[in-house]
C-alpha cells in the first residue's frame, strides 16, 4: 500500500499523495496452525520510503524473525536499515540494495511469538516506526505483540537527514 508523496505516477496513493509522512504505525494479525514447524518464517512485514521511480529505498524498518535455526526463529526482531548515507544522501540504486543499506541494529522481542505454546492462536503484532527530526537522533522503531511492548530501536545516526533527501 502506498501512501505520500511518491516517486513516479505507477504508485497510487492511498490518500492525496502530496504529503511527508514522518511515523507510521501499521497491525496486522497472525495465526500460525497447530502442528507448525519453522518458528516465524522469516519475513514478516516492512515499512519502507521510495525514494525514486526505480524503487530506490531511503528507508527500511523490518520486522521478521531469525532466518537459522536456534531458538531465535521463535522470535520476531525489528531491524531498521539506512539507504542513505550519514549525509542524508541516497545511496541505494534499487529495492532491497542491500550492498547499499546501512543496518542500523537488530532487536529481538522479549519473548517467543511462534513458539509451540502459541501455534493454533491469533496474535496481534503492531509496529511503530518514527523518522529523526533533521539534526535530531530521536527516531524510534517499536514492536508490540498482543498489546505490551515487546521490542524497540532508538536510532542514534540513521535517519538523521532522511526526510530532507526523499
Amino acid at each position: 500500500m502506498a501512501f505520500g508523496r511518491t516517486p513516479a505516477r505507477y504508485f497510487r496513493p492511498v490518500d492525496s499523495g502530496d504529503k511527508n509522512y514522518r511515523e507510521v504505525y501499521w497491525r496486522i494479525y497472525v495465526k500460525h496452525p497447530e502442528g507448525w514447524q519453522g518458528g516465524g518464517a522469516d519475513k514478516l512485514s516492512r515499512a519502507t520510503v521510495l525514494a525514486g521511480s526505480d524503487w530506490q529505498q531511503a528507508m527500511i524498518a523490518h520486522v521478521w524473525s531469525g532466518a537459522d535455526n536456534s531458538d531465535r526463529m521463535y522470535y520476531l526482531k525489528l531491524d531498521p536499515a539506512s539507504g542513505t548515507d550519514e549525509q542524508g544522501r541516497l545511496k541505494t540504486t534499487r529495492y532491497n540494495d542491500f550492498g547499499n543499506l546501512r543496518w542500523l541494529g537488530a532487536e529481538h522481542t522479549s519473548n517467543a511469538v511462534f513458539n509451540s505454546e502459541a501455534l493454533g492462536q491469533w496474535r496481534c503484532v503492531e509496529a511503530k516506526v518514527r523518522l529523526n527530526d533533521p539534526g535530531q537522533s530521536n527516531g524510534r522503531f517499536k514492536l508490540w505483540v498482543d498489546g505490551e511492548l515487546s521490542a524497540q530501536k532508538m536510532t542514534s545516526t540513521g535517519w538523521d537527514s532522511l526526510i530532507a533527501t526523499v
